[in-house]
């Protein structure tokens, strides 16, 4: 008998306490955020400048060495890699984790605008951070 009211008073507290814990699930259900893939940012920006039909040598004098010294002038920039063949080179940044890869982004565009007088007529670049969206996934 004595147990009987026992569980009877802390029926009522127990359900209590249930519901506000599932009131509370439900309400920080809806308020989180969820992507399929989130956003990661990689300390990395990828230049690729296109030339048309530059022999590699010309390439390499011409384009890639002057925007490789342009843009490790950089703040942040731990290595410069680049890759050059005929007509285009790709230039990977990276930086520092934790660098603030579109403030990185703003001042190489800047570093390049600066020397872009300097690179032969009709040369093309396009400036990436890299992020997931760059790297798609198929399954």
């Amino acid at each position: 008998m004595k147990h009987e009211n026992y569980f009877q008073i802390l029926t009522k507290p127990i359900l209590f306490v249930a519901l506000l814990l599932l009131m509370a699930g439900i309400f920080s259900y809806t308020r989180m955020q969820t992507n399929l893939f989130p956003e990661v940012l990689f300390p990395r920006i990828t230049l690729i400048a296109d030339a048309g039909q530059q022999p590699i040598d010309r390439m390499m004098v011409t384009v890639t060495k002057p925007i490789e010294s342009a843009v490790k002038k950089v703040k942040g920039v731990r290595v410069v890699k680049n890759t050059t063949s005929r007509g285009s080179c790709g230039i990977d940044i990276f930086f520092e984790w934790g660098t603030d890869i579109y403030a990185a982004k703003a001042q190489v565009e800047s570093r390049i605008n600066e020397i872009k007088n300097f690179l032969p007529p009709g040369v093309n670049i396009a400036v990436e951070a890299m992020n997931q969206s760059v790297f798609p996934v198929y399954g």
